[in-house]
């Protein structure tokens, strides 16, 4: 966050020629490529995944202020239930992501989002990379498969039709939401009218909020758990919560995992993610 907003501080005197940077973005692409992401990069035979990354949290309004007519100050986050041990280990801010330009790029994505007056044309250009992405696959004869919370825990099912209205696409995110968890778990957003999406998989992700019991009733509802294990010899445990753990770093298409267990991810040995990890934060 403060790497961000240094970037922005260097680039930007006025909000209006941030807000300038935003409206150029719209000829960047939103997806990150397979081929180009850190999270992809283990590939899986048959599939070919895209990532969309944007700022996490409520990182963007702090960066970029928003206000309303009344100069009422805008703040929305894009991750509800944000944690102290996620934030400081959010993958925001390492590797590629903290590049100049990777995060502006995020920037200029969460502002085209979370404008209303733009975010139609948001969701037309999402539309055109998925169906590129589409098309791809099928000459390749392989599955795609589409990751929207990069970085974010956006409800996606609920804001759009994005994830209905491409069926033959496999979407999959990792989510702090409980809810979202029991929904897909029965298959419903609201009982009996709006059906929860066929291709749409969650993984639950545990923060150093979350409570054991909150794990094992997600376990038991057949929602996989996401855990960060900070160990000195780079292993996982076989056993967690008396639970199955499997080694969720070998690859991040989480929708192919078995049901019920413990998605155990090894945490990066920096300072900050090894404070989180302490604390019990899942950081993906």
């Amino acid at each position: 966050m403060e790497n961000a907003q240094a970037v922005v501080d260097a680039r930007f005197s006025t909000s209006e020629q941030l807000r300038k940077y935003a409206a150029w973005q719209v000829k960047r692409p939103l997806f990150t490529k397979q081929d180009a992401s850190a999270k992809l990069s283990h590939k899986v035979e048959g599939f070919e995944a895209a990532i969309l990354n944007m700022s996490p949290a409520q990182s963007a309004d702090d960066i970029a202020p928003r206000f309303t007519d009344e100069g009422i100050r805008i703040l929305e986050t894009l991750c509800a239930f944000s944690s102290l041990g996620c934030r400081m280990a959010c993958l925001a801010n390492s590797g590629r992501q903290v590049f100049e330009s990777t995060m502006l790029a995020k920037l200029g994505r969460t502002m085209l989002w979370q404008d209303r007056t733009t975010r139609r044309f948001f969701l037309r250009k999402l539309q055109r990379e998925i169906d590129n992405l589409r098309k791809r696959c099928q000459k390749k004869g392989i599955q795609p498969a589409v990751r929207l919370n990069g970085l974010t825990d956006e409800l996606w099912e609920a804001k759009t039709t994005i994830i209905q209205d491409n069926p033959d696409v496999q979407f999959y995110d990792y989510t702090k939401w409980v809810s979202r968890c029991r929904q897909m778990s029965i298959g419903w957003i609201v009982p009996g009218k709006i059906a929860w999406p066929k291709n749409y998989h969650l993984t639950f992700s545990r923060s150093e909020n979350t409570t054991d019991a909150e794990v094992l009733e997600m376990l038991d509802l057949g929602v996989n758990v996401a855990v960060p294990f900070a160990t000195t010899d780079k292993t996982l445990p076989a056993t967690w919560l008396n639970r199955e753990v499997i080694n969720a770093d070998k690859h991040d298409l989480r929708f192919l995992d078995k049901r019920g267990v413990i998605c155990g991810l090894k945490v990066k040995q920096s300072k900050v993610n090894q404070l989180a990890a302490d604390q019990g934060d899942a950081s993906v």
